[in-house]
Formats: C-alpha cells, sequence, structure tokens
C-alpha cells in the first residue's frame, strides 16, 4: 500500500543486488509463458521469462500464480 511504498522500496533496495533490462528475446519468451500457462498474468510471464534468461529458479513472493511455472519455486 501507498503509506508502506517508501519503507518498503528501501527492504528492497537493501536486497537487490542488480535491476535486468528486458529484451525482446524476454518479451517473446514471455508470450511462450502465456500460450502455456494462460492463468498467469503478462506482467509474471514477463517476470518468469527474466528469471529464465537469468537462470533464476527461486521466486520470492506470495503470488500463487507462480506456483504453475514448473521452471521456478516459489518461496512465500
Amino acid at each position: 500500500d501507498r503509506a508502506h511504498l517508501d519503507a518498503a522500496y528501501a527492504a528492497l533496495e537493501a536486497l537487490v543486488a542488480s535491476v535486468s533490462e528486458v529484451s525482446k528475446a524476454d518479451v517473446d519468451m514471455a508470450r511462450t509463458f502465456c500460450a502455456r500457462y494462460e492463468n498467469l498474468s503478462s506482467r509474471d510471464c514477463l517476470h518468469a521469462a527474466i528469471m529464465k534468461r537469468l537462470r533464476c529458479e527461486k521466486i520470492w513472493t506470495y503470488d500463487q500464480g507462480f506456483d504453475v511455472v514448473a521452471e521456478l519455486q516459489r518461496i512465500a
């Protein structure tokens, strides 16, 4: 929520080592994920595509939609 936005941003900034750009290949992979995982949002498919490119296999989120992505392990 907006009341805690600054605190959440500061906490995330302390955890994040880098930020990755989005490439056309990421968007193409996201389209593949959208076809494979019909209930996953396009934004989540893009996140999954970028994670696949970066060989990142774990995601820290409460978003249960990621549970359907075989390539990822969701940590809540």
